[in-house]
């Protein structure tokens, strides 16, 4: 086989089999290539799925200081409020100095 022969020999195929060539290139472009391609398509999902397992995580957390801000607003007194305030979340009043031992 001469050279030139053998630089036209993939190009002869591809013309003889030019359905299959194009799909080949189309779901090539499609699938890798293209702004809304498969690989872009999973990543986005991939997000998706994290950010809602952590808006879930979110509303959990959401209703647990829901509940404990109803009992506190209902049933507790004053004097209760300032304590859990004091002892959890180190709060004070404006003419108070504390200091936190841990």
């Amino acid at each position: 086989m001469s050279f030139f022969r053998k630089i036209l020999l993939p190009f002869n195929w591809i013309r003889s089999h030019k359905y299959i060539t194009v799909t080949v290139v189309f779901l090539a472009i499609v699938i890798l290539i293209d702004d809304n391609s498969m690989l872009k398509h999973m990543e986005n999902q991939k997000q998706i799925s994290a950010l809602k397992s952590e808006i879930a995580a979110m509303e959990k957390d959401s209703a647990e200081y829901e509940e404990k801000s109803s009992h506190l607003g209902s049933e507790a007194k004053r004097e209760d409020i300032e304590e859990v305030g004091r002892e959890r979340y180190d709060m004070h009043s404006p003419n108070e100095e504390i200091i936190v031992i841990r």
